[in-house]
């Protein structure tokens, strides 16, 4: 990779972390409105515009108007709510808490908020073919409250927009039998099984009340009957991957706890599996020491 592309790809993926961690909400509506009739363009240009100056970038300068072309742009996407709110395991989630009673416990099933106008990560940062290593981001317009199953208290996983980018296209590619470490909310578990090319889905996890959960709550919902639980620590059932076709890991609940097992699961990979990672070409950049 060309030098001068490997310093911008640091450079930017580091402006983004920190926005994205520290001051997600980069613009007011308010703002956006004023910016775009204005300057007679469309929404999302004015808020590429508008990000462009909460990263730091001056894009009237020529190295500010090449970043700006180059990573602000194509990174940017006004959302719409439906795209997530349709999802069939979204529906899935309303009927499991308008049927099922809570259950006593740390795990609960509850609602998020993501303000409107506050970025997120709409996806794994793509690298394009000239080495440019962009990562996706997303805004409504309006608030967005999604589930969120909560673990004392604590957001355990959710229904975050980003997850749904990020976890749908690795279970649309899946085939056979499929094993999937760890259990999460069942999003991979419930797309994957309903994949046509999927055979059968092994979910392995090893906690307890997240297996009571989603047993009582959400499986009954499923449409299908081809998933089975296996309640243990993953490293150690890995060894009996023989048999599957396609491994699914999300393990992590975000880049800084996941480099670490992502590379011990790397190590562990042997040829003629399909190995899927939530968050892996990320996880790739991280590794690489771009960001």
């Amino acid at each position: 990779m060309r030098e001068d592309i490997l310093h911008d790809n640091t450079e930017m993926l580091a402006r983004y972390a920190d926005i994205l961690t520290n001051r997600p909400a980069f613009a007011s509506k308010a703002n956006l409105a004023e910016l775009a009739s204005a300057l007679s363009m469309p929404p999302e240009e004015a808020a590429a515009y508008l990000m462009c100056e909460a990263l730091g970038l001056d894009a009237a300068s020529p190295r500010g108007r090449l970043l700006f072309e180059k990573y602000v742009r194509p990174s940017l996407t006004l959302k719409r709510p439906s795209a997530y709110l349709d999802d069939p395991f979204a529906y899935l989630l309303r009927r499991a808490r308008e049927e099922c009673p809570a259950l006593p416990g740390r795990i609960a099933l509850a609602d998020a908020l993501l303000p409107a106008m506050s970025l997120f990560p709409a996806g794994d940062i793509r690298v394009f073919p000239d080495g440019r290593a962009v990562q996706p981001v997303g805004f409504f317009t309006g608030d967005f409250s999604y589930p969120s199953l909560r673990d004392g208290g604590r957001e355990w996983m959710s229904l975050h927009p980003n997850e749904i980018e990020t976890i749908l296209p690795k279970a649309r590619e899946a085939r056979g039998r499929v094993l999937c470490l760890g259990l999460g909310m069942g999003y991979y578990l419930y797309h994957a099984s309903l994949n046509p090319d999927v055979e059968s889905v092994t979910a392995v996890e090893r906690d307890p009340e997240i297996i009571s959960w989603f047993t009582r709550s959400l499986l009954p919902l499923f449409p299908k009957d081809n998933i089975r639980l296996v309640r243990d620590d993953a490293f150690r059932f890995l060894p009996a991957r023989e048999g599957f076709d396609t491994v699914f890991a999300d393990l992590w609940h975000d880049v800084s706890d996941g480099l670490p097992l992502w590379r011990r699961l790397k190590a562990l990979e042997v040829p003629g599996i399909r190995y899927q990672y939530w968050l892996g070409e990320t996880l790739e950049c991280y590794d690489r020491g771009w960001v």
